[in-house]
């Protein structure tokens, strides 16, 4: 399986309904139901990134990524990350 095929397959599988529904947790039915600007599939690959930096240099990059711009993008805050993890919120 070529490196490409392998992305296109994680890629889909982080958007399937089978993803998020196993990725709620039991006592939070409710979990990653809202349209948030760091989505589920967003954030598990905004995390397996690496994140070798501060959190919002982290995201600006990630987002000017997906752009595909060479501006730093700053689309989602700090917070919103931290919010998106915190299992209290889900």
């Amino acid at each position: 399986m070529s490196l490409a095929a392998l992305f296109n397959d994680l890629a889909a599988h982080l958007q399937s309904v089978e993803f998020l529904l196993t990725a709620r947790h039991i006592e939070h039915p409710a979990a990653f139901s809202r349209q948030r600007k760091l989505p589920l599939p967003a954030l598990v690959a905004l995390m397996l990134t690496g994140m070798r930096m501060s959190v919002q240099a982290e995201l600006d990059v990630f987002f000017a990524h997906l752009q595909q711009r060479a501006q730093l993008v700053r689309k989602v805050s700090e917070q919103a990350f931290a919010q998106a993890r915190a299992p209290s919120c889900l």
